[in-house]
């Protein structure tokens, strides 16, 4: 014969109320979360870009290195949809760096097709972006501190290595045929 302590309608109304109410509240919790939102985005806007930290290293392998451009201790980290960030490298000795990506999002960026057993430099920084959709560039921060971190493995024979090798091989006659020299004079 059901409807419980209240004995059938009753109990549904206040059933009814109280899903009402809770509506109530959840609207007014969404209006309120939204409301905050804005005043954070507005303030953000107006507030200078924070200098990042350097990038630090989650993982490498003999060709691919994997860094975290935000030091936070979760892996999980993701961007506000009003930053994002860049991050650029270079080979230790080289003296221009290369923009290697601009992440929007994730924060944990692999950068792979590296050279095994080298050392590489990576600086990072954070971009203000505008619009949600056209995620334009509107200012750069500051970069970040360098770090450096090599790739695992051993290095190719390059560098003193290579032109030992070179040197090798034009001693015993085997590049090119000798054909070399000539031309001078002037």
């Amino acid at each position: 014969s059901g409807g419980g302590w209240f004995g059938g309608g009753a109990g549904r109304s206040d059933d009814e109320l109280f899903e009402h109410l809770e509506q109530m509240r959840k609207e007014a919790a969404r209006y309120a979360a939204e409301l905050a939102k804005q005043e954070d985005e507005a303030r953000r806007a107006k507030q200078p870009l924070e200098k990042l930290q350097r990038p630090t290293l989650v993982s490498r392998t003999d060709t691919s290195i994997t860094l975290n451009l935000y030091r936070n201790k979760t892996t999980t980290q993701t961007l506000p949809s009003d930053r994002c960030w860049e991050l650029s490298l270079k080979k230790e000795r080289e003296h221009a760096y290369a923009v290697f990506t601009s992440v929007k999002g994730k924060t944990i960026v692999t950068v792979s097709d590296l050279v095994p057993g080298t050392k590489y430099c990576f600086k990072a920084r954070v971009g203000r972006v505008e619009g949600s959709n056209t995620a334009e560039v509107t200012e750069w921060g500051p970069h970040s501190v360098e770090s450096v971190y090599a790739t695992s493995g051993k290095p190719p024979p390059e560098g003193k290595g290579a032109a030992a090798a070179r040197a090798a091989a034009e001693a015993t006659g085997s590049a090119g045929g000798g054909s070399g020299g000539g031309g001078g004079g002037g």
